[in-house]
């Protein structure tokens, strides 16, 4: 049982110390970022649903990438210089029973020994070994453990989370990982887009006019802020050509720090603003010394030309930090309760017109990105529960007994290796399909197309099918890969008889043909699951996006194509028979393909022993058939109401001005 616990506690030490990992930089901040990186946490970037998802999958697979190395130590850790951790005496398992007869003659002389132990066995075992009872009733398990030296798997949780001397190869890939978490989460990707959307809408924030007319009552601005424009506006004619740019930058930078800097505008969200104080003291400090040196007397072109980079960095972060404001929840733009004045309530729609341009760039995004995780939150919390239900049901016994050619069965050993089994192939064939799909969907390729085709809704054949052999393919042979390698391990590296993996090369081939002609069919069954979950996926995003479109397009009286109305019309009018037709769709593909399957398994595994199909098979092809049957039905409906329920983001009119918003569904 040491095994067991040093390896629980290895996992427990990555995810304790997982998160201060995750907030390192993994990327190139470039010029826009590069001034306030040093505040700047990839936490700090996004919200925090989209960060804690980033940080699930970082953490989830720096565990998996541990467990494999400790399963396979003895092959990966010498190709990666890991070879240290390696014990280099010491058997790989306990004595199954302390020996008791006397040791038998012999002419040659005794073994030397280290202590009270022989040179081939370490100390620790041969102490638990004479503390075992020296006579035993029952025999005793030889594989009760997970068979991976302590010293192993305690020492890779160190390496990994930086505790201990690091391996060059473990950091790269460490890097890497978190580099493609913090793509997951848009970090720093998104920050950067929003702010130059900002900065593209900065013409709204403008309060200096050459008329006499006075509208900076509206953007909060004091009548020495203004009169401070005048003057520079004055001073800055004969030396800058780009003096409407640079004016335009010096009223961002006051009318943001009025807002927000000065908290003149009250509309104050739920997020924590202290998180920024560090960048709001930092601009604040970088305002007062832009001006400062504006203000110096006698200041020559280079001068001015300085003053003005300047400007134009500091208006940019000013946009970083509205952008931040606006994710982290810190201001409520929309805010439907009234404002205290006159000025205030001025302000506020300056504010909506400012940022309307991000809810108009991110609407769609987002909800693709809502789409996915729904679809992959259900279909794993599916999979999983019913697998369970399965094993502690009577259907889930009866086909384990058939399995194992026994009477009875524990009920936590079913649930267990049922569970394991449905991760490896079902969930992870949905995992791998999932993530495809997104990456797919937010690549695009050199002529400015997006690299993912809609599958539900295609533009042609030609399109569609590449894409979808290359999803089931790589979702299959992922599955295929995981079940062979647990099988492996489970079969010869927890074996006494496998302790040095003694195969040949022609044996180890055969072995891994053989495992892929079983578990191959199972993989199977589970990517035309996750090939169907990624085709309704595809239909509900493009129903809900064409409705959304639709009603812009009604709202700002522009025409609408056919395709889109029809679209439209489809998603207000979907209901409860449109996800049974896909419940149907999906119970009807697991009756043809599970038997099919099935039978080639049983192919597998009598390969060498050739045998008739007999009524236990015929029972293990009923069982399976009705297990993949409720499965697909149960992930069909359920993801086609949730998909449909609470995966749009409708449009609601604002009360206050009549424009459109879109806000979030039910959460």
């Amino acid at each position: 049982m040491h095994d067991i616990v040093a390896l629980f506690f290895g996992v427990g030490i990555i995810i304790a110390f997982s998160h201060e990992r995750f907030n390192r930089i993994s990327y190139e901040t470039g010029k826009r970022l590069d001034r306030l990186v040093s505040f700047l946490t990839p936490d700090k970037l996004r919200a925090r649903r989209q960060v804690t998802y980033a940080y699930f999958i970082y953490t989830l697979s720096l565990i998996i990438l541990y467990l494999i190395l400790c399963g396979y130590a003895e092959i990966l850790l010498p190709l990666i210089g890991g070879q240290n951790l390696l014990p280099e005496i010491g058997a790989s398992t306990l004595p199954s029973e302390a020996s008791t007869s006397p040791p038998p003659a012999s002419d040659t002389a005794p073994e030397p020994t280290t202590g009270f132990a022989p040179m081939e066995s370490s100390a620790i075992e041969f102490w638990i070994a004479n503390l075992e009872p020296t006579v035993s009733s029952e025999p005793v398990e030889t594989n009760s453990g997970v068979n991976i030296a302590p010293e192993v798997s305690m020492g890779l949780a160190l390496i990994m989370v930086g505790l201990a001397p690091s391996i060059k190869a473990l950091v790269r890939v460490d890097e890497w990982l978190r580099m493609f978490a913090h793509r997951v989460a848009g970090i720093p990707t998104w920050v950067i887009d929003t702010s130059d959307a900002l900065r593209s809408n900065a013409k709204v924030l403008r309060f200096f006019t050459d008329s006499e007319a006075d509208n900076s009552s509206e953007y909060l601005i004091s009548e020495p802020e203004r009169k401070r424009v005048i003057d520079l506006h004055a001073k800055a004619k004969p030396f800058l050509g780009n003096l409407d740019d640079f004016i335009l930058n010096i009223e961002v930078i006051l009318v943001a720090s009025a807002w927000f800097l000065d908290e003149k505008l009250r509309i104050t969200g739920t997020g924590d603003k202290n998180r920024f104080e560090e960048i709001e003291n930092e601009l604040r400090r970088r305002k007062n010394e832009l001006f400062s040196n504006a203000n110096s007397p006698d200041l020559s072109h280079e001068g001015w030309e300085a003053v003005a980079t300047a400007a134009d960095e500091l208006a940019s972060d000013f946009c970083v930090l509205i952008a931040l404001y606006d994710e982290q929840d810190v201001i409520h733009p929309y805010d439907q309760r009234p404002a205290p004045t006159e000025s205030q309530r001025r302000a506020r729609d300056r504010l909506r017109q400012f940022v309307d341009v991000l809810y108009k760039n991110k609407t769609e995004p987002l909800m693709q990105r809502r789409g996915n995780n729904l679809a992959l939150f259900w279909t794993l919390a599916i999979v999983l529960s019913w697998t369970v239900a399965w094993a502690v049901l009577w259907p889930g016994q009866a086909e384990f007994n058939l399995i194992w050619d026994t009477l009875s069965s524990d009920t936590y050993r079913r649930i267990r290796l049922y569970s394991v089994n449905a991760f490896n192939t079902y969930c992870i064939a949905t995992i791998v399909a999932i993530t495809f799909r997104w990456v797919r969907m937010t690549s695009v390729a050199e002529d400015g197309q997006r690299k993912w085709e809609n599958m539900r809704y295609p533009n042609h054949w030609t399109r569609w099918l590449p894409q979808a052999l290359s999803l089931f393919s790589i979702a299959f042979l992922v599955s295929t890969a995981l079940n062979i390698a647990v099988q492996l391990w489970l079969t010869e590296t927890r074996t006494p008889e496998a302790e040095a993996w003694r195969m040949t090369f022609e044996e180890f081939i055969i072995s891994i043909r053989w495992r892929f002609e079983y578990m191959g069919p199972i993989s199977f069954r589970a990517a035309c699951l996750a090939l169907l979950v990624t085709v309704l996926l595809d239909a509900r995003q493009r129903l809900w996006t064409d409705s959304g479109r639709y009603e812009q397009k009604q709202l700002k009286r522009h025409k609408s194509s056919d395709q889109m109305k029809s679209n439209a019309k489809t998603w207000r009018d979907l209901s409860l028979l449109d996800s049974l037709s896909w419940v149907a769709v999906g119970a009807l593909m697991m009756l043809i393909i599970t038997p099919v399957m099935r039978y080639l398994s049983f192919l597998a595994a009598t390969q060498d022993y050739p045998r008739d199909f007999d009524h236990i098979d015929a029972g293990l092809m009923i069982w399976a058939t009705l297990y993949t049957v409720v499965l697909a039905a149960l992930v069909m409906f359920c993801l086609s109401e949730v998909l449909t329920r609470r995966a749009f983001y409708r449009a609601s009119k604002d009360p206050a001005d009549g424009r459109v918003l879109e806000t979030a569904g039910e959460e």
